[in-house]
């Protein structure tokens, strides 16, 4: 991972890096609602390099407050708030003699497994029926895993979109700008092997 910071002549750069968190939000209470994506991990101690800065390109189009729409199985729905995160168990080997850095990836964060988990956001008194329904099932003690598709963007070419089609959901009844709001978070788990979360840009 390399750095330049153009107004001292710093270089930087950190060997090794791996990038095992990868978490994206939106939140549609914004002035100007985007998709937010980030990216998270840890590397070896950072070094100093002389590589030249490549010179920067851009391409596709420029972010755009959008609407979006999400989807609970066949029920379309209203929120306020989304967000998925997303951990593949990388760590890094940390254990040996060779050396005071790490030497390289293993995966064996979360029992080796991969963890998704999702969050989504909503006012009570202003949602149908449906959203009464997915609260009783989301506080009962099984809850039915939900087939979950949340869409930012409605042109096509700007839609940022994912589906997560078991995810186990647990209920927290919330404040939400001075009303009554209901927050779902929970792990989205596999059907058929890694099929935790299906992420489109479209």
């Amino acid at each position: 991972l390399h750095q330049w910071i153009a107004s001292t002549g710093a270089r930087h750069a950190v060997p090794g890096v791996i990038l095992p968190n990868f978490e994206c939000n939106i939140g549609f209470a914004e002035a100007t609602p985007r998709g937010k994506v980030s990216f998270s991990g840890r590397g070896k101690a950072e070094i100093t390099h002389a590589v030249a800065r490549p010179t920067p390109t851009t391409a596709g189009v420029p972010l755009v407050p959008s609407s979006g729409d999400v989807y609970i199985g066949a029920t379309k729905l209203v929120i306020v708030n989304a967000s998925l995160k997303s951990n593949n168990g990388f760590e890094l080997r940390e254990s040996e003699s060779s050396g005071l850095e790490p030497n390289g990836p293993k995966r064996t964060g979360n029992n080796s497994r991969y963890s998704v988990e999702q969050t989504l956001e909503m006012l009570y008194g202003t949602g149908t029926p449906d959203t009464t329904a997915i609260y009783q099932n989301a506080k009962s003690s099984e809850p039915t895993p939900l087939d979950v598709i949340v869409q930012l963007g409605k042109t096509v070419g700007t839609i940022v979109a994912w589906n997560t089609p078991k995810w186990v959901a647990q209920e927290v009844r919330s404040e939400i700008g001075g009303e009554f709001g209901l927050s779902l978070a929970g792990r989205a788990i596999g059907g058929s092997g890694d099929d935790e979360v299906f992420f489109g840009l479209i």
